[in-house]
C-alpha cells in the first residue's frame, strides 16, 4: 500500500502533474486568440503540469469560494488584449497562488521557461546552445519508481525488522514464552539465529511482493539481482538483530513499541529513502550519512539502477559489520532464564 501511495506521489503516475488552472480572457468573437491558445497548448504539453481551464471573465477568488471542490491553489490569468499587447512588445500574465512552497516554485519555474521560449520566438532570437538529453544509467528507459524502489525496499525492511521484531520479542518476555523456551533443549543462540533467518526470508518475500506490484502497476525494470539479494539479506539480519536487542533490553511492551517507532521513523524519513538527499538542507544530509538506512538504499541503487556492485562495497562492509555486532549483542542481552 505504501509503495502504491509513494510511487504515485513521486512520479509513478505518468498522466499526473501539478495542477494549474488557466483563465484565458483574451477572446475574439467568444473564442481564444491564436497566440493565447498557443500558450495554453504549450503549457498543456508540459508533462509536469495538469492544465485545467477556468471560465473567462469570472472573479477567481469568488469562483474559488463558490466551488471549493476544485481546490484552486494555482491559477494563471491571461489578460484581455494579450495577443495585441504581445505584438507591441509588452504584456503581462498573472500567476495567482494560495501560498509559497516547493510545488509553487516548480510550477513557476516551468511557466517561466515557457514564457522565455515565447519571448525568444517573438523577438526572432534563435537559440545558440541546445541540450541533447542522454542517460548515465542502463540503456532501457527507467521510470521515477525505478529510482525510488530501492529506497522503498530498504525503508520497509528496516521498519519490519526494528518495529515488528521489537514488539514481538517484548511480548515473548511479558507472556513468559522465553522462560518456557529456556526449559527446552533449544539454545539461546539457535533461537536468535532462527529469528534472524525468519526475518531474512520475510525480507525476501517483502521485496518480491513490492517488485511484482511495482512491475504490474508502474512497469518498473529495476529488478534485484544476486548482489542486491545479498545486501537485502544483510540488511534484514541487521535490523532484526537491532529489534531483538531493543526487545531484550526494554521490558515494557508499550515502551518497546515507542522505542522502535522513535528509531525507525526518523531513519526512514531522514535517510533520503523517499526523496533525493540533495533536496534536504545540508545539516540533514550530514545526519543522513550517519544512518544505516542511507547506506542500505544507496547500495541497492548502485546495484539495481547503475548496475555497479563494486560501488556498493561500503554498504556491504557496513552491513556485514553491523550484522555481526548486533547479532552478538542480541545474544548477550537476551535473558535465557534457566530453571534450577
Amino acid at each position: 500500500m505504501l509503495l502504491l501511495i509513494f510511487g504515485s506521489v513521486f512520479g509513478g503516475n505518468p498522466g499526473g502533474g501539478y495542477t494549474l488552472y488557466v483563465q484565458n480572457n483574451d477572446l475574439e468573437g467568444g473564442k481564444p486568440t491564436s497566440l493565447s491558445e498557443v500558450l495554453v497548448s504549450a503549457l498543456d504539453n508540459i508533462e509536469a503540469l495538469d492544465i485545467k481551464e477556468l471560465p473567462a471573465g469570472v472573479e477567481i477568488e469568488k469562483y474559488r469560494k463558490e466551488n471549493p471542490s476544485l481546490s484552486i491553489d494555482r491559477a494563471l490569468v491571461i489578460p484581455k488584449g494579450f495577443q495585441s499587447s504581445a505584438m507591441d512588445g509588452n504584456v503581462t500574465v498573472s500567476l495567482l497562488t494560495s501560498g509559497e512552497g516547493p510545488a509553487t516554485s516548480m510550477v513557476q519555474g516551468v511557466i517561466d521557461s515557457v514564457i522565455n521560449m515565447f519571448n525568444y520566438q517573438m523577438s526572432g532570437v534563435e537559440p545558440i546552445i541546445n541540450i541533447d538529453m542522454g542517460s548515465l544509467e542502463k540503456e532501457e528507459e527507467l521510470s521515477a519508481v525505478d529510482y525510488y524502489l530501492p529506497g522503498y525496499i530498504a525503508a520497509f525492511i528496516m521498519i519490519n525488522g526494528i518495529m515488528a521484531v521489537t514488539t514481538y520479542i517484548s511480548e515473548f518476555r511479558r507472556n513468559g514464552i522465553i522462560k518456557r523456551l529456556a526449559a527446552t533443549p533449544l539454545k539461546k543462540s539457535s533461537w536468535i539465529l532462527g529469528n534472524l533467518t525468519l526475518q531474512a526470508v520475510l525480507g525476501f518475500l517483502l521485496t518480491l511482493v513490492m517488485v511484482v506490484v511495482a512491475m504490474m502497476v508502474f512497469g518498473v525494470q529495476a529488478i534485484p539481482g544476486p548482489y542486491a539479494l545479498i545486501l537485502i539479506f544483510l540488511g534484514s539480519v541487521t535490523f532484526c538483530s537491532i529489534g531483538i536487542v531493543l526487545g531484550g533490553v526494554i521490558k515494557d511492551t508499550e515502551a518497546a513499541n515507542t522505542a522502535g517507532s522513535a528509531i525507525a521513523f526518523p531513519m526512514m524519513f531522514l535517510s533520503g529513502a523517499f526523496w533525493p538527499i540533495e533536496m534536504v538542507p545540508s545539516f540533514m544530509q550530514t545526519i543522513a550519512k550517519f544512518l544505516p538506512v542511507y547506506y542500505f538504499h544507496e547500495g541497492l541503487r548502485e546495484i539495481m539502477i547503475k548496475d555497479s556492485p563494486s560501488q556498493a562495497l561500503v554498504p556491504f562492509l557496513i552491513f556485514t559489520v553491523l550484522a555481526v555486532v548486533f547479532t552478538f549483542v542480541a545474544v548477550k542481552v537476551t535473558k535465557w532464564e534457566e530453571f534450577e
